[in-house]
């Protein structure tokens, strides 16, 4: 599990990526701005350096919601052609 308390205090989104050459991405300010004029937020640091591990576990937990719903299908059957009924 990720601890999400160490990017308390980050920027608020939504973020905007607006230029690659030099990097520009801005919040309610600057974040990144070509190397010059950049958050000192640290919370957006350790927040743009996890954004991998928050994609993946964002993977992760969409694989265990559709197993989920996958493995509820046939209960929530059964109990509709019982008429709502759990037997």
């Amino acid at each position: 599990m990720i601890d999400t308390d160490k990017y308390e205090g980050h920027t608020p989104a939504p973020w905007e990526f607006t230029d690659f050459d030099p990097l520009h991405l801005w919040g309610e300010s600057p974040i990144i701005s070509g190397g010059e004029g950049y958050s000192q937020n640290e919370a957006d640091w350790k927040l743009i350096a996890d954004a991998p591990l928050l994609l993946a576990e964002v993977k992760r937990l969409r694989e265990k919601n559709e197993t989920f719903y996958q493995s509820l299908g046939p209960f929530l059957r059964a109990c509709w052609k019982n008429g709502g009924m759990i037997e």
